[in-house]
């Protein structure tokens, strides 16, 4: 199969949010002075804009085309300063920040198999062409390097699964390049037993994920009987502790997650609710519900008061400090403004 899944957002028409006008970000994206552009911020503009998406950077400044600078060792060399994929014995591949991340490099990935996700998820072909060292590759090079070396262990699985569960239905198995045979119950399960402290952005990827994996197992049976329903369960049992743990005011305390921990609550927990802790939990969140569908998402005043929580906080944010945390920020951009365009979408139709 060479087209991933579409599997589109359902965000709920008539949703009483605005959007977010911020005026630094009237004329397009620009790498404010001080800040270094990075695969990572190039795939959360890409995730906001699309596919065309592009960025004003260097001195002269110059538009820059962002899935060129990803698909193109001659562009990613002139922009980032190095190679954002490499070929590999196995296929090719986009290296991933290390262990340590004071040796990551601004071409790496922030996640394994992070790049691979992102452009399953913005509709991209495996046959999209990479231009690599005077050669043609393609996306179905980049998965099958990240197939011959998958591991059921490895640390993070939220970008690698979601890659998959995009690219590789109907297929329901796999197998690495050790002839070990791999399947999308494995990989639920796997999901399913892993404690979510530590899991990047509050857990929430993880999360959707699991959404996901429900959703392609609607379109092509990838999951047998029991694990489909241990996964089901699962997502109701977390949509209502969602609703029931939001405060007030519409965002979520950073430890929400607590009640879906296998292993009960951590007794190291150190993290604390701050402004940044609110937009990181409340945009995830809701990205998380709209890639729903409509049967499980929570009620209307959980989303609405979670929209205007991040919102409020977001409008907030000057361009710099937008910059600072940019990968938070984006989600929460992204969600509300969303929700806005398809509620004016729903008022233009009623009309």
């Amino acid at each position: 199969m060479n087209e991933p899944l579409k599997l589109r957002l359902n965000v709920p028409s008539g949703l009483a949010v605005q959007p977010v006008s911020l005026p630094w970000l009237s004329k397009g994206w620009k790498i404010p002075q001080g800040f270094a552009p990075s695969v990572s911020v190039f795939l959360h503009m890409m995730n906001i804009e699309g596919t065309n998406a592009t960025v004003v950077l260097g001195d002269p400044e110059e538009k820059v085309d962002l899935l060129g600078v990803i698909s193109n060792d001659v562009k990613s060399q002139k922009y980032l300063g190095q190679l954002v994929a490499i070929p590999v014995r196995t296929g090719v591949r986009f290296p991933t920040v290390p262990a340590d991340p004071r040796l990551g490099t601004l071409g790496d990935e922030s996640h394994r198999d992070q790049c691979l996700a992102c452009l399953a998820q913005l509709g991209l072909p495996l046959t999209y062409p990479l231009q690599l060292d005077g050669l043609t590759y393609s996306l179905q090079d980049v998965l099958q390097d990240s197939l011959a070396n998958f591991d059921l262990h490895q640390k993070e699985l939220e970008w690698t699964g979601l890659a998959y569960a995009l690219y590789l239905p109907p297929l329901r198995q796999w197998k690495n390049r050790f002839g070990d045979r791999y399947s999308f119950d494995d990989l639920t399960n796997e999901l399913l037993s892993r404690s979510l402290v530590h899991s990047a952005c509050g857990g929430s990827h993880r999360l959707i994920l699991l959404t996901i994996l429900h959703r392609a197992d609607k379109e092509h049976q990838i999951l047998s009987e029991d694990v489909r329903g241990r996964l089901e369960e699962f997502l109701r049992g977390a949509v209502k502790l969602a609703v029931s743990t939001q405060r007030p005011d519409g965002t979520w305390p950073i430890d929400w997650i607590h009640g879906l921990i296998p292993d009960g609550a951590p007794q190291n927990w150190s993290a604390k609710d701050t402004l940044g802790a609110d937009i990181l939990i409340g945009g995830h969140v809701i990205e998380w519900f709209f890639n729903m569908p409509e049967a499980l998402q929570p009620p209307r005043k959980t989303l609405e008061a979670a929209l205007k929580a991040v919102r409020s906080r977001v409008c907030t944010l000057d361009e710099r400090n937008f910059f600072a945390d940019f990968c938070p920020n984006s989600h929460a951009l992204r969600v509300v403004n969303l929700a806005a365009e398809k509620r004016s979408e729903s008022s233009e139709s009623s009309e």
